[in-house]
């Protein structure tokens, strides 16, 4: 039986980073100019250090927040697998022979923004010597920034016939993705009477961002007929006022409504990042080279031929579906981008993190991550999934479907309402709403009870 840790624990540390959007790509490059991306998707990092309270929080189409507090941190982890978008860069390799020796050139594309490309590859017998590159630690490595539209390479020499191990690439590419929040600014509408009825309506920009949007002014009597007034699209500066007023004829006495609706349009770093995929493990930060061999009896060196894909530049986030949110109030700006929850030594998964730095040589980090808590809710179906976990855990469970030996909570029922108008049975309802009382992760045989508790920021532990 396979233990699969939910979205959360899939993450992990990303290579230090200023982007509160990162986009993540296992890509494996082909010396013939191909690339094959297995899996792309995201991860939002954000903190907020605007210096108020963020309502209506939306980054791009990726993801949307209702509040971030001042100084507050959200994660997000859509765990969307978008469509493979593949990378502005193409690697070729040829092969000249000569006598008892072969030169193998080398040669970087690059058809995006400027990027710092590393290739390191481990040493192999068939190697004699490089030409603009360098030998370090047991390893080949090439270092080089490229323009955009720029080609670079490098050489080696190696015996008539030999074979190249795989490699590493490691790069990064920056960009921007919208990020937008509703203005919070004071609204004030004003009523007197001379010969007429007069509404003055007035918004003032307190924030230290331009605000746009609309602005919808109405009357209304006690007939219940109701008039608009005015509908105008405003922007105003920081500091800036907005003030109209309207008059308006009755014998009755109006009541005046005023919505406004602004917003600040802002923008988020984003950065994408190549990654690897060893056993279960992501390694975020390079991606496989793909090595080949040469043979003199062979017309062409022997690699893998993939169809040569349209090169595209990073594209836009897609999407994704509803998020995992955890929340931390942070003190100070930590170093490392993503930092990962806790989980129980019994429940380990290994990941690695490698990046290969401006210097030359390579950096290595074996990361295990343990479980938040030693409790965990479950109900009678889950049984059989629980002979692993005892008797470290504490089981909690419901009244309507206890597990033996477990400690029954009893649900809140306005949660399991809500729960419930989410269309999941409500045995689950009862199983979230107890996760929440008790804030313990749950045990899901089901992807859609999942993505409900993932929606709520209920860590989740499925089996299949």
């Amino acid at each position: 039986m396979k233990l699969k840790l939910f979205v959360f624990f899939a993450l992990i540390f990303i290579p230090v980073s200023s982007a509160c959007v990162v986009e993540i790509r296992s890509t494996t490059f082909y010396v013939n100019g191909t690339q094959e991306i297995t899996r792309d998707w995201f991860v939002i990092d954000f903190e907020n250090t605007y210096g108020y309270d963020l309502f209506d929080v939306r980054f791009g189409e990726l993801a949307f927040v209702p509040v971030i507090r001042d100084g507050e941190r959200v994660r997000l982890d859509p765990y969307k697998n978008v469509s493979p978008k593949h990378f502005p860069i193409a690697v070729f390799a040829t092969v000249e022979s000569f006598g008892d020796r072969s030169i193998v050139r080398y040669v970087l594309e690059n058809s995006g923004d400027s990027v710092e490309v590393s290739i390191s590859i481990p040493m192999f017998p068939d190697f004699i010597s490089c030409d603009n590159c360098v030998v370090s630690n047991e390893r080949i490595v090439f270092n080089r920034t490229i323009a955009r539209n720029e080609s670079v390479g490098f050489n080696l020499t190696l015996r008539r016939d030999f074979t190249i191990p795989d490699g590493a690439i490691s790069f990064s590419y920056a960009g921007k993705i919208d990020m937008s929040f509703a203005a919070n600014v004071p609204v004030v509408v004003e009523k007197g009477r001379s010969e007429n009825w007069i509404g003055v309506f007035k918004v003032s920009n307190i924030l230290d961002k331009k605000v746009e949007g609309n602005a919808t002014a109405f009357v209304e009597f006690a007939t219940g007929n109701r008039t608009m007034l005015f509908e105008e699209e405003i922007e105003l500066e920081p500091g800036e006022n907005f003030t109209k007023s309207v008059e308006v004829k009755s014998q009755l006495v109006p009541t005046f409504f005023f919505r406004v609706q602004l917003r600040v349009e802002d923008y988020c770093n984003l950065t994408t990042f190549p990654a690897t995929e060893i056993g279960e493990r992501y390694v975020i930060g390079y991606a496989t080279l793909r090595g080949f061999t040469h043979t003199t009896s062979a017309a062409v060196p022997v690699m893998p031929a993939l169809p040569t894909p349209e090169i595209v530049t990073v594209p836009t986030p897609e999407i994704p579906p509803s998020p995992e949110m955890v929340r931390e109030t942070i003190e100070a700006v930590p170093e490392i981008l993503l930092p990962p929850p806790k989980v129980a030594k019994e429940l380990v998964v290994q990941y690695v993190v490698m990046m290969i730095p401006a210097i030359f040589g390579t950096f290595f980090t074996t990361l295990f991550i343990p479980l938040r808590s030693r409790g965990i809710v479950a109900i009678k179906e889950h049984e059989r999934f629980l002979v692993a976990l005892y008797p470290k855990f504490r089981i909690f469970t419901t009244p309507s479907n206890p597990v033996r030996g477990g400690i029954v909570i009893e649900p809140d029922e306005e949660l399991v309402s809500r729960f419930l108008g989410m269309g999941i049975d409500r045995k689950y309802a009862e199983l979230l709403a107890v996760a929440v009382k008790v804030k313990k992760p749950v045990i899901a045989l089901d992807a859609s009870v999942a993505r409900v508790a993932v929606a709520f920021g209920i860590l989740v532990i499925m089996y299949g």
